[in-house]
């Protein structure tokens, strides 16, 4: 049997095994929190490959090129700045399908007043001081979406906490086999 076959079938195993916690934040039904402590950070919105290059020169930043395809599919780049350094970055997807490739599941976004959070990471000299929750924060302070969903692996304590405490609601565990969420 081939290599790509035998990877195909480990992928196709492990995200059947796979479990995300799901969460919604709905800017109507809270008052926006606003974050505290971030008079020094700055979030930067980065909406094409120009911005996206422009900011990887001027901040250091490693771009590679699922970042610039994620531009092209109308993602929007989030970073979180503290004193012209990079702390943490997360993605909003709000146009077309979004694949979720931890459970092998396509969404359509057909509203655009709806977007999905992911793929979020925060620098390690940065870890432990609650930026990823502040960025969430800015995030839906910053947008004008009606409905906010981020998901993390169920086993990634650290993520769910950050998730919870920027005032997400918890919608459920889902796998390859229990999908409707949204």
């Amino acid at each position: 049997m081939s290599s790509l076959v035998i990877n195909k079938m480990k992928y196709f195993y492990i995200s059947r095994k796979l479990k995300l916690r799901f969460y919604v934040y709905y800017p109507s039904n809270n008052n926006i929190h606003k974050p505290n402590h971030t008079e020094d950070l700055q979030l930067k919105i980065i909406k094409n490959t120009k911005e996206l290059i422009d900011f990887s020169n001027y901040y250091n930043f490693s771009i590679n090129e699922v970042f610039k395809q994620r531009m092209d599919n109308d993602s929007i780049l989030c970073v979180l700045i503290k004193n012209g350094d990079w702390v943490s970055y997360g993605w909003i997807a709000y146009k077309g399908n979004f694949w979720i490739s931890e459970i092998n599941w396509k969404i359509k976004l057909d509203t655009e007043k709806k977007c999905i959070l992911y793929d979020f990471f925060t620098s390690e000299k940065y870890r432990g001081n609650h930026y990823y929750s502040t960025l969430l924060e800015l995030m839906y302070s910053n947008f004008d979406f009606n409905e906010f969903y981020i998901y993390c692996l169920s086993s990634n304590k650290p993520s769910s906490k950050g998730i919870e405490r920027a005032k997400f609601e918890y919608l459920g565990t889902y796998n390859h086999y229990n999908k409707k969420i949204l």
